[in-house]
C-alpha cells in the first residue's frame, strides 16, 4: 500500500483515484468557485504590472507589494493543490473542526481586508503622480476585493451545505433505534 493510499480514509478512497503520473486537472477551474482562483491570480499579476510601471512609488506602496506577493504565493499554492486534486489529502473531509471551506473563508476575508486597504493606498498614490498607473492598479485592487468577497460567500454556502449534510447523516443514524421498554 502506498503512502497516498494510507492517508486516504475509506470515504475518500472511492472518490480519489491515484494515478502514477499525477497529471494536473485543469478542468476543475472551469466553474465557480474554482475559476475565481485563476481570475484573482491574473488580476494580481495585472496589479503587479501596473504598480511597477509607476515612476514614483509613494509611501504605502510597500503595503500594496506585500499584499500582492502574499496573495500570489498563496494563490499559486492553492491552484497547485486543486490542480493536483490533493486538498482531501491535506485536510480530510471528515475533519469537522477544520475543513477546506473554512480555510478558503479565512483566506478570502484576509485578502478582502488587504485589498480594501490597497484600494485606498492606490487612490492616495494618484495624488503623488503616476495617475494612470495607480488608477488602473486601484481598479484591479477593487476587482480582487469583489472577487475575494464573492469567494467568501460561496465558501460559506459550501460550508453550510456540508454541515447540513453531516447533520442529516448523524440524525438518520438514530432513526428507529430500539428503546427496549423505554419511552419513545
Amino acid at each position: 500500500m502506498s503512502a497516498y493510499e494510507q492517508l486516504l480514509d475509506e470515504q475518500d478512497h472511492d472518490q480519489f483515484i491515484i494515478q502514477g503520473n499525477m497529471a494536473l486537472k485543469w478542468d476543475r477551474f472551469k466553474a465557480l468557485p474554482n475559476i475565481l482562483k485563476l481570475t484573482t491570480f491574473i488580476t494580481t499579476i495585472a496589479i503587479m504590472i501596473t504598480i511597477s510601471v509607476a515612476t514614483y512609488q509613494p509611501g504605502g506602496t510597500g503595503f500594496i507589494w506585500m499584499t500582492l506577493v502574499l496573495s500570489l504565493i498563496i494563490q499559486v499554492f492553492v491552484i497547485l493543490i486543486f490542480a493536483l486534486e490533493i486538498e482531501n489529502l491535506i485536510i480530510p473531509r471528515r475533519a469537522v473542526e477544520l475543513t477546506w471551506p473554512i480555510i478558503e473563508c479565512g483566506l478570502s476575508i484576509l485578502f478582502c481586508i488587504l485589498y480594501f486597504i490597497s484600494i485606498w493606498l492606490c487612490m492616495n498614490g494618484i495624488s503623488f503622480g503616476a495617475t494612470i498607473a495607480f488608477t488602473v492598479a486601484g481598479f484591479f485592487c477593487f476587482a480582487n476585493f469583489i472577487q475575494y468577497g464573492f469567494n467568501f460567500f460561496l465558501f460559506v454556502r459550501i460550508f453550510m451545505l456540508e454541515q447540513r449534510r453531516t447533520e442529516a447523516d448523524i440524525s438518520s443514524a438514530f432513526v428507529n433505534v430500539a428503546t427496549y421498554g423505554g419511552a419513545p
